[in-house]
């Protein structure tokens, strides 16, 4: 993902330098995502502990919503802000369209916090 800087399953398969078959690459990639858990709090620790400043940053709680053909996508993101940047640390698919309740927001916090 370095080398192609992105996450494009067939052009990450042609990144590889070697003589083995694209397709190859492109079922391996396939096949390591489907099988591969990435934990939440493990990943918020890993973008928490990449931050180059611990102290004084500001958590954002953000709603997304997105309507993908009849089917609303409702996102729950607590976020922490770093120079104005806002990079996710937890996220929580919602039921509900429009605001989420004080429940489900203080229940993304406590999984953080953990």
């Amino acid at each position: 993902m370095y080398k192609i800087k992105t996450i494009n399953y067939d052009e990450l398969a042609s990144g590889f330098d070697t003589a083995v078959d694209k397709n190859s690459f492109y079922r391996r990639i396939q096949r390591f995502m489907k099988e591969f858990d990435f934990p939440a709090r493990r990943v918020s620790s890993l973008i928490f502990n990449l931050l180059p400043v611990k102290h004084n940053l500001i958590l954002v709680l953000d709603r997304a919503n997105w309507k993908f053909g009849a089917k609303n996508l409702n996102i729950l993101m607590l976020l922490v802000s770093y120079k104005n940047v806002a990079f996710p640390l937890m996220f929580k698919m919602v039921d509900n369209r429009g605001n989420s309740d004080m429940t489900e927001r203080i229940e993304l916090i406590k999984k953080y916090i953990g």
